[in-house]
């Protein structure tokens, strides 16, 4: 899959569009991969 830069309004957008129609769950990642490590729960 591609990365593609999208702006904050694109992705608030495109987030709220998918809500509306989730059925189960919706997951959202959005720590930056350098974070998100470091910022992962501990057992």
């Amino acid at each position: 899959m591609p990365t593609t830069y999208i702006s904050n309004t694109d992705h608030y957008n495109l987030v709220l569009a998918r809500v509306a129609s989730v059925r189960k769950s919706l997951w959202i990642g959005t720590a930056k991969p350098a974070n998100a490590a470091s910022s992962a729960p501990t057992r």
